[in-house]
């Protein structure tokens, strides 16, 4: 949800050297000298056209994934010859290897991640925006003879899949997904990585793949929920996805009953390690326990952790939960994360006069309630960066926040 143009997003003398020392480097000058001379020397000992080499690279890496990881993805540049060079100091070695790594490539991109698990055809769709965006996304992988994709069958096009390349270590299940393709070929999975896209109808720049077939590459870093696809049915891939989902289900719920609040640092641990896919969860458990109000602010701050939109949606259902501290503190967490798309949500709240926590101060000895209401209004001033009549009351400003929205509604 966009904002209005006119509404603001946010609030506002040389050293003595001793005789015996031995002369130093200047590490970073000599290091980046020696990276270049040795890229060069990489680059004169590689094939003369270079997009060749590259193509068979990634080509390379196209294939099974119990292969890949004995290809790297430095093939073709001067990090070949430096792994040869054993007479460098190994500090020096170790600083060259990071200058090469194809971790700087993405340096660019490691702020800009949606979190949220992306369907293959609203990637596929979206190509331009994912372009060099590090995702979430779910799809079919499936291995041939000479070259390994990624496609949906339920996408109008599919006939167009996407490369599949895996960084050197890649984390999560990756050795389940290794054992399902060793014997089926294929398997329905969630791959996190970056990116890659090309113009289908410019044939000038750069493709993937084995011959370049592919305008479209995820390099993955993080493999999620293989489920075995060859020769089964939609139905049955269906069910064992659903039965994945259960399984979430009892983990949330198993890892929630922990005892509180001593197990309460492993309980955030495992939640978060769960990641995004965990998030319905925990909200679905605090709509539907009877639980006491710092067990639930806890999990509220749990999910505000985790980030992303999935967290924006499940705080949003929070707003309609029957006990005032749940709405007021997905309220105030809302605010903390600037989430505009609840902004029509917050306005809602502007009426509710529960009591959602109380300030008690001792000197002197005194009892403030906070509502529902000023919680809402506290996240609006933080999302918009708009105080609204700062002197007056705070069923004034909630007055004054609803005449706000009436007269921009239609342009956010």
């Amino acid at each position: 949800m966009d904002l209005p143009n006119d509404i603001p997003h946010s609030l506002s003398t040389p050293s003595k050297k001793h005789p015996k020392s031995q002369p130093k480097l200047a590490a970073p000058g000599f290091a980046f000298l020696l990276a270049f001379g040795l890229l060069s020397l990489g680059v004169a000992t590689q094939a003369q056209d270079t997009k060749r080499v590259d193509v068979a690279a990634r080509a390379e890496s196209s294939t099974p994934r119990a292969k890949n990881n004995s290809s790297s993805n430095h093939s073709g540049s001067g990090f070949a010859v430096l792994k040869k060079i054993g007479w460098l100091p190994s500090k020096i070695r170790k600083g060259l290897a990071t200058v090469f790594s194809d971790d700087n490539e993405n340096a660019s991109t490691r702020n800009n991640t949606d979190s949220r698990e992306l369907s293959l055809c609203e990637l596929l769709d979206n190509w331009q925006t994912y372009h060099r965006q590090k995702i979430r996304v779910r799809g079919i992988y499936q291995v041939g003879a000479e070259q390994a994709w990624f496609y949906d069958p339920g996408c109008k096009n599919w006939g167009t899949p996407i490369d599949v390349r895996f960084r050197e270590h890649v984390h999560g299940a990756a050795k389940q997904l290794d054992r399902i393709i060793a014997g089926n070929k294929s398997a329905r999975v969630t791959f996190e990585g970056v990116f890659y896209a090309s113009r289908p109808s410019d044939k000038s720049v750069e493709r993937y793949g084995r011959g370049g077939y592919f305008h479209t590459m995820i390099k993955v870093k993080t493999v999620a929920n293989p489920i075995e696809t060859t020769g089964q049915p939609a139905e049955t891939i269906s069910k064992a996805e659903g039965n994945q989902q259960q399984d979430l289900r009892e983990q949330v719920r198993s890892t929630i009953a922990l005892s509180f609040p001593s197990r309460a640092h492993e309980t955030r641990a495992t939640l978060k390690g769960l990641g995004t896919s965990a998030v319905p969860f925990i909200a679905e458990a605090i709509r539907s326990d009877s639980m006491n109000p710092i067990k639930a602010a806890f999990l509220i701050d749990v999910i505000a952790d985790i980030g992303g939109e999935e967290s924006d949606r499940a705080l949003i259902t929070l707003l309609s939960h029957p006990a005032p501290d749940v709405r007021g503190f997905a309220a105030i967490e809302l605010g903390n994360r600037k989430a505009t798309i609840a902004i029509p949500h917050l306005i809602g709240l502007l009426n509710d006069i529960a009591v959602y926590e109380t300030i008690v101060s001792t000197h002197p000895s005194s009892e403030q309630p906070v509502l529902v209401r000023d919680a809402a209004i506290n996240s609006l001033q933080a999302i918009t960066g708009m105080i609204l009549s700062p002197a007056g009351s705070k069923k004034e400003q909630a007055e004054d926040w609803i005449r706000w929205w009436q007269e921009h509604k239609p342009r956010i």
